[in-house]
This record gives C-alpha cells, structure tokens and sequence, in this order.
C-alpha cells in the first residue's frame, strides 16, 4: 500500500514538474507573426503566430514580439511589460475599436515601426483611440504612424503617475486630440516628444491635470489648437523647442493652471498665437507672425550665455 501510495505521488510529481516546464516553454522571451501565420503556432520564428493578440499570451514579461513581414496583426491588450517592435512596418486596423489597450499596473511598453490605422472604408475616422494607456509605468513609442480614430490618437488616461516618450511618431485625423494625457488626483503623466508631427485632429497636444514635459523639433498644423492646455485642474507644465505650430485657432492655449515655455519657435498663420488665460514664457528668440492676432508671450525666460 505504501509503496503503491509512493507511485501515485511520484507521478502527481512528475506529470506537475512536466506541466510546469510546459508552461515556462510556452513562454518564449521572442516571439514572431506573420501575415501567412497561425494563432495555433507557438509563435516561432519557423511557425510564426497570426495576429499580435495570439503572440502575446506566448510572450513572456519583458520579451518582444517581432513582425516576419508587412501585414495587419490585429488589435491587442497589453498587460505586461511587452516590445512590439513591427521591423517592417506592420498594421493594426482597429476600425470601430481601439488599436492597442495597455493596462498594467508597473508594466513598460515599446512600440515601434506600426502603422495604427482607425480609418473605416469609406474613410471615415471610426476608430476609438489609437493606443489607450489606463496602467502603466512607462508607454514608449517610436517610429509610428497613427491616423483615423474619432477620439484620440494617444490616450494616457492613467491613476497613477506614468512616462509617455515619443520619437518620429506621425498622427492625423483624430476628432478629440492627437495625443491626450490626463490623469487623476495627485498623479501627472510625465511626457518627452522628439520629432513628433500631429496634423488635422482636435488639438494637437491636450496637456491636462499635471502633465509635465518637454517637447522638440516637432509640427502641429491644421488642428482646432496645436497645444491645448487650457483645461487643465492642477498645475501642468510644457517646455517647447525648435517646433512649428500653424494653420491652428489657437496654436499655444493656456489656463490658470497651466505653464508653457516656448523657445526657437515658429508660431505663424494661426487665428490665433497665444491664449494667454495662463502663462506663456518667451526666451525672446521665437517667431510669431503672420497670425490674425499676434499676441506676445505674457512671461520672459533669462538667456544664458
């Protein structure tokens, strides 16, 4: 009987320890789609997945999912922290939905080399945001394009503090903003924009509710406002160098709780150049001109020699 009982649990043993290394296998730290893929493959590069939502449930924390070929891999919720990195410009065609949901607590996303497209086939924008970040540490995207969404094309509505960087990311045709960040409470959604160019959407940049950060060599054109932070409920600080904003109603809007400083500027062929509801600091070295209204900075920065 004893030795009989001591079989049963060498076996429950063995077939747990077998279970347990299947699932560890499961979890590659690479995995691979491809447009001529299956979701039933596990992911390799010689049996490469479908669709970016069937890669990640075989991809372990910290690991990447990778692009074989230019295709459409299907929207995706990312819950842990994940690279997409699309080498040939892959796509996710989120007509009526969202492109990527990230929602993890902790988590650091990258996204590169994608094209988010929201856009229905009549060329109407029917998708709801681009990529929606409600939990996340850090959300990274480079070399992007997202267009064609009836809410945002970027989407940081978090609960807790969190990074958006961007760098050579293009977004157009998105209703309410091409990039939005919002948070709640005491929290701030820390941002750095590289070479970033937003065109044809609401506003250009809504920075809400203790955003903080800087933005470079970028564009705005074509959009209701090219900066938007006049709506803002706590302090929310941007930094602007070396970018153009035009073809906007407002191309720098501020509110009470909002400070913007703009620096090696070019504001031009806007309704208008500045709200000034809150404060705009000038290094003295920006052009507004050619607006309707050329309105001055309402702040000065110190040069440093």
């Amino acid at each position: 009987m004893n030795k009989f009982r001591f079989t049963i649990n060498a076996l429950a043993i063995a077939i747990f320890t077998f279970a347990f290394a299947s699932m560890a296998q499961a979890q590659a730290t690479r995995t691979w789609v491809s447009g001529v893929g299956d979701d039933a493959n596990p992911c390799s590069r010689t049996a490469p997945c479908k669709t970016f939502a069937g890669a990640i449930s075989k991809t372990a924390v910290g690991g990447e999912i990778d692009a074989l070929d230019p295709g459409g891999f299907g929207s995706v919720t990312i819950t842990k922290s994940i690279t997409i990195d699309a080498c040939c410009m892959a796509s996710i065609l989120a007509a009526g939905t969202t492109g990527i949901n990230v929602n993890g607590a902790g988590i650091v996303v990258d996204i590169h080399h994608l094209s988010i497209q929201g856009t229905g086939p009549s060329g109407a924008s029917v998708g709801v945001n681009g990529i929606n970040v409600t939990a996340a540490q850090a959300v990274h995207v480079e070399d992007t394009i997202i267009m064609g969404f009836s809410q945002n094309g970027i989407l940081v509505n978090t609960t807790a503090t969190s990074q958006l960087i961007l760098r050579n990311v293009v977004i157009r045709d998105c209703a309410v903003a091409g990039i939005n960040t919002t948070t709640t409470g005491s929290n701030q959604t820390a941002f750095g924009f590289d070479n970033i160019n937003v065109s044809t959407c609401g506003d250009g940049f809504k920075a809400q509710n203790g955003s903080s950060g800087s933005i470079r060599g970028s564009t705005f054109t074509l959009n209701t406002n090219g900066i938007n932070a006049s709506q803002s409920t706590s302090a929310t600080f941007v930094n602007i160098d070396s970018s153009l904003i035009t073809g906007s109603s407002t191309a720098v809007n501020t509110g009470a709780s909002t400070h913007v400083r703009i620096s090696r500027m070019l504001i031009s062929q806007n309704a208008n150049a500045l709200g000034l509801g809150g404060a705009v600091d000038s290094g003295g070295n920006n052009t507004i001109h050619g607006n309707s209204t050329n309105q001055a900075p309402n702040g000065t920065t110190t040069a440093q020699n």
